[in-house]
C-alpha cells in the first residue's frame, strides 16, 4: 500500500543537536531507495508501506547501535494507489488561495 509518512525521531540522553542522528536516518532512507523531505520537525517519507517501516527499524538499529534509546513519532497516510503528486498538489493549492509560490 502506497504511504506517505511523517518520521519524527529522538534520541534520548544526548545534547541538545540530533543532526548527525538525523544525517544517519537520511542515509539510511537514500540507501532504500526512498523519496523523501527533511523538515525542521521531522522527515516526510514516500514510498511503499512495509519499505517505509523496514527503513525506520533500520534507522532506529543504526542509531542505537551504541546503546543510545530512540523514540520516533509516526503520521502514517495510506491508501492504495496513493499518488505523491497528488500529496504535493495539496500544498500548491493552498499556497494559490494566498497567491504565493510553492515552496520549492
Amino acid at each position: 500500500m502506497r504511504a506517505m509518512v511523517f518520521f519524527s525521531l529522538h534520541p534520548i540522553g544526548r545534547d541538545d543537536s540530533m543532526s548527525d542522528e538525523i544525517a544517519e536516518a537520511v542515509k539510511v532512507l537514500r540507501e532504500h531507495g526512498l523519496e523523501h523531505e527533511v523538515g525542521p520537525t521531522g522527515t516526510t517519507i514516500f514510498g511503499e508501506l512495509g519499505d517505509i517501516m523496514q527503513a525506520i527499524e533500520e534507522c532506529h538499529d543504526r542509531i542505537s547501535e551504541d546503546g543510545t534509546r530512540v523514540n520516533s513519532e509516526l503520521m502514517i497516510d495510506a491508501k492504495p494507489g496513493l499518488d505523491v503528486g497528488e500529496m504535493r498538489g495539496r500544498v500548491d493549492r493552498v499556497m494559490e488561495r494566498l497567491e504565493e509560490p510553492a515552496p520549492a
